[in-house]
């Protein structure tokens, strides 16, 4: 009986340490510790909406989230979630007044990357 309990012990311990390490389960065993990549940037005006669009890529776990904080004019701040349009561009139509924006991405694992701010031109006339 000892040595049941012995083999039980071991194994709840081995099971343990696989689950901590990330193995099983179909994890592959590899920690994902690389942020999301964004890249290929791009604001224009549609009419009277801002369009925000970026490539956005993630090796890992991919991309779980992706948003643009947009800065109003008078200090205002917002966040708005991006849409998957194809294979890894992702979009946004933004029809408030807005000065600056900054993408964000978080992937499945959690890691965010995140551009510098980019200041936004008023849209052409007629305003």
């Amino acid at each position: 009986m000892r040595s049941f309990a012995t083999f039980l012990t071991i194994g709840l311990l081995v099971s343990g340490l696989i689950a901590l390490a990330g193995c099983g389960g179909g994890g592959g065993g590899v920690l994902d510790t690389t942020p999301p990549s964004i890249s290929n940037l791009q604001t224009r005006y549609e009419g009277e909406q801002l369009v925000v669009q970026a490539e956005i890529t993630d090796v890992g776990t991919g991309v779980a989230r992706a948003w643009v904080v947009r800065k109003g004019l008078n200090a205002s701040q917002s966040e708005m979630e991006m849409q998957l349009l194809s294979g890894s561009t992702y979009r946004v139509a933004i029809t408030e007044a807005t000065a600056r924006i900054q993408v964000k991405a978080r992937d499945g694992a959690g890691n965010v990357a995140q551009t510098e701010e980019t200041r936004i031109s008023p849209p052409p006339p007629p305003f």
